[in-house]
């Protein structure tokens, strides 16, 4: 099986049996319990980034990560871990600045 290029519908799936949701999707992004964590689709179906919000649980992250590997190898996902992130409304509140913060776990 093929993983298409960008696999919105099995990813949801695959968080759904291990009891997550997807708060929200926007192109290449996907949130994920309460914006805890996103995954961000790369350059194949296969490839599947995850960040960790800036101000969630670092004890948690380990936990969370190891689950979604082992998940993600049933769907052909590699998985793999790349920071943080944070989210801040811009000052006329209408948009959201998002940035990612590469190696910082």
């Amino acid at each position: 099986m093929t993983v298409p290029l960008k696999p919105l519908g099995i990813i949801k799936e695959m968080l759904g049996n291990i009891g997550l949701e997807v708060t929200y999707a926007y192109d290449d992004l996907v949130f994920v319990e309460h914006n805890a964590f996103l995954l961000r689709m790369g350059k194949s179906g296969e490839d599947i980034r995850l960040y960790f919000n800036t101000n969630s649980s670092k004890d948690k992250r380990n936990d969370i990560t190891n689950l979604l590997l082992e998940c993600g190898r049933q769907y052909r996902f590699q998985i793999d871990r790349k920071g943080t992130y944070s989210i801040q409304q811009t000052e006329d509140q209408d948009e959201f600045q998002l940035r990612l913060f590469e190696g910082q776990f």
